[in-house]
C-alpha cells in the first residue's frame, strides 16, 4: 500500500479550458530538475509539497475522477512524471486501477521516461504521451511506437525546428512556449514548423 505523506494543503482536481478538462494529481513532485519546469514553483507556491524533489503520493486524491460523471479528458499527474524510475510500481498500479474503473473518461499520461510504459497494461481510454522539446528527443517517440494505445506528444517548451520531422505516429500534439520568458522570433518560427492535423498550441 502506498504511503500517504503529510502536505500543507489538500489538492483537488483542477478544471481547465485548455486541451484537457481536468488535471488530476495523485502524485506530486519530480526528480528531473528541468530548468524550464513550471510545476515545481507552482506546486510549492500553492503549498502542495514541501520538497518537490521528493515526490509524494496523495492517497486522498486517488478516487477524484470517480466523482466526475460527465466524460472528460483528464491529464494525470500534471505535477509529476508518474513513470520516472523513482516512482514505486504500486503507486502506478493504484492510479491505473482508477483509470480502469472510470472508462467514461479519457486519460493522458506524459513522461520523459517512456521505456517504463512497457511495464504496464493500459485500457483503451488512455493516451500515452511523451515530451519532445526538440527533434533531438524523438527517441522518446520511437520508444512507444509499437504500443497499441493512442499517443500524444507534448512539444513544450519548444526548443528546436521540427521542419521535416514526421509526427504522424501521434494521434494528438500539444505545443507551447517557455512560460517564464518572452517568446522569440526563432521560437515562433519553430512553432510554425510543426506539421500535424491535430495540433493544439497552448496559450499561456
Amino acid at each position: 500500500m502506498a504511503n500517504k505523506k503529510s502536505h500543507k494543503k489538500s489538492h483537488k482536481m483542477r478544471s481547465s479550458i485548455g486541451w484537457y478538462n481536468y488535471a488530476w494529481s495523485p502524485v506530486i513532485g519530480c526528480k528531473h530538475g528541468c530548468e524550464y519546469c513550471y510545476a515545481k514553483p507552482y506546486a510549492e507556491r500553492h503549498g502542495w509539497i514541501d520538497n518537490f524533489e521528493e515526490p509524494e503520493f496523495i492517497l486522498s486524491a486517488v478516487d477524484e475522477p470517480m466523482k466526475v460523471k460527465r466524460p472528460s479528458i483528464i491529464f494525470a499527474c500534471e505535477f509529476a512524471d508518474l513513470f520516472g524510475d523513482w516512482i514505486p510500481k504500486n503507486w502506478i498500479d493504484i492510479i491505473l486501477d482508477t483509470v480502469t474503473e472510470t472508462p467514461h473518461h479519457t486519460y493522458v499520461f506524459l513522461t520523459k521516461n517512456p521505456k517504463r510504459y512497457k511495464e504496464f497494461y493500459y485500457p483503451d481510454n488512455v493516451y500515452l504521451g511523451v515530451t519532445i522539446e526538440s527533434p533531438a528527443q524523438m527517441w522518446r517517440a520511437h520508444e512507444i511506437e509499437s504500443l497499441p494505445n493512442k499517443k500524444l506528444a507534448s512539444i513544450e517548451p519548444i526548443s528546436g525546428d521540427f521542419s521535416g520531422v514526421d509526427l504522424s505516429m501521434f494521434d494528438r500534439i500539444v505545443a507551447g512556449f517557455h512560460i517564464y520568458r518572452k517568446r522569440t522570433i526563432q521560437e515562433k518560427n519553430w512553432m510554425k514548423s510543426i506539421k500535424h492535423n491535430n495540433l493544439h498550441i497552448i496559450q499561456r
